[in-house]
């Protein structure tokens, strides 16, 4: 069941395909847990990322990504700040592009503390707390509740709020 849903999204992902950002974030999701995957999904990103600066921001997550598939550290640390600076690029770019903050955001989470990249945490927090409600991409809105929903940086009255 895994290869065939892996197999799916590698064809809809391929570069000569036409880009749906739905696509883009469910293989985002479970990249992270394929190398294959995170490479293919790199290609995709990487191949819209002139015309974009979601695509930009996703270029630099995924190369952040890529970190993890990594044997030396100085290769992981290469990884996560180039795709650590791709991804503040865009989002200086594109400030108030709440895909963009999201995915700052959820890479902060899950980041380690000696790399230091925590430093949005709350603003993105307040930020994506403050916009949620005017996202009218439907599939965005979804992912981006689930995951703050779960997220340890929210108080039990931000998380209730965002649930109502």
């Amino acid at each position: 069941m895994k290869t065939s849903i892996l197999f799916v999204l590698l064809s809809l992902l391929h570069p000569s395909s036409a880009l749906d950002l739905t696509k883009v974030r469910a293989a985002y999701e479970i990249a992270s847990k394929n190398e294959l995957l995170a490479r293919e999904l790199y290609k995709t990103v990487d191949a819209h990322a002139s015309n974009s600066t979601t695509m930009l921001g996703y270029k630099g997550a995924v190369t952040m990504m890529l970190a993890k598939f990594q044997f030396n550290p100085l290769n992981k640390l290469e990884y996560f700040n180039s795709g650590k600076a791709l991804l503040e690029n865009a989002i200086v770019r594109d400030a108030d592009n709440i895909e963009l903050i999201f995915i700052r955001f959820s890479i902060q989470s899950y980041a380690p503390g000696f790399l230091k990249y925590n430093k949005e945490l709350n603003r993105d927090k307040y930020f994506l707390l403050t916009n949620i409600k005017d996202v009218s991409d439907k599939d965005l809105q979804t992912r981006i509740t689930k995951f703050l929903s779960s997220s340890p940086y929210l108080s039990k009255s931000e998380r209730n709020n965002l649930l109502q």
